[in-house]
């Protein structure tokens, strides 16, 4: 929503790395990660990417169980 360039780049990846690893929590962490990357590589303002990196802190910060079950190798696939 915020600059539709970003979101096509994070859809298609978050999509593809579902579809790769069969788990969501690695695509939408990854795909949050890859959010602020894209905003900033297209030069997008700085309130824009200030918004990216506190939501995709939050969103890991929210996966903190699916980061310790991945660590365990115990992590439900899709």
């Amino acid at each position: 929503a915020l600059h539709w360039p970003t979101g096509l780049f994070v859809g298609l990846a978050a999509f593809l790395l579902t579809k790769i690893t069969r788990i969501q929590s690695v695509s939408s962490m990854t795909a949050s990660l890859l959010g602020v990357l894209s905003l900033w590589l297209f030069h997008s303002s700085a309130a824009y990417i200030t918004y990216a990196v506190v939501a995709a802190s939050y969103i890991i910060y929210l996966h903190k169980a699916n980061i310790v079950r991945l660590i365990n190798g115990t992590e439900n696939r899709i």
